[in-house]
């Protein structure tokens, strides 16, 4: 399409545009949206139900405590054969830097932790898929 075209078309829709006539709302909208509101029916005896319920949330206590118990029995793991013969001094040199605080975990709090982080990545999944369902 060239300018000229382009130019006949523009003036063409202006000319429409400018004959369309305006459309005003009747005077009864405002009286007929909200009739039409009142008249919506809203359930009030909807009972309010957890997301997680009391069998749940036992459940859920009944494996962290078991989860730990079994981790505080379980001996630490040992790294297979193959990983102490890699010499990674020259990776841990790479990434090395000065730790002031001096500070000591066990791997108990490690797995813990480890364990923490997993659930609350499944929790914060299925809640999200939970919202947009409903939305």
């Amino acid at each position: 399409m060239n300018d000229k075209e382009r130019d006949l078309l523009d003036d063409f829709t202006n000319k429409l545009v400018k004959e369309l006539p305006s459309e005003q709302p009747s005077s009864a909208l405002l009286n007929n949206v909200m009739n039409a509101v009142n008249n919506i029916k809203v359930k009030e005896n909807e009972v309010w139900k957890p997301l997680i319920s009391t069998k749940g949330w036992f459940l859920i206590i009944v494996s962290i405590i078991s989860s730990m118990f079994m981790l505080l029995k379980t001996e630490p793991i040992k790294s297979p054969e193959f990983v102490s013969k890699i010499d990674a001094s020259k990776l841990s040199n790479l990434f090395s830097f000065d730790y002031s605080l001096n500070f000591t975990t066990s791997n108990t709090v490690i797995y813990g932790f480890l364990f923490f982080a997993i659930m609350m990545t499944i929790q914060i999944v299925y809640l999200k898929n939970y919202h947009n369902k409903q939305f």
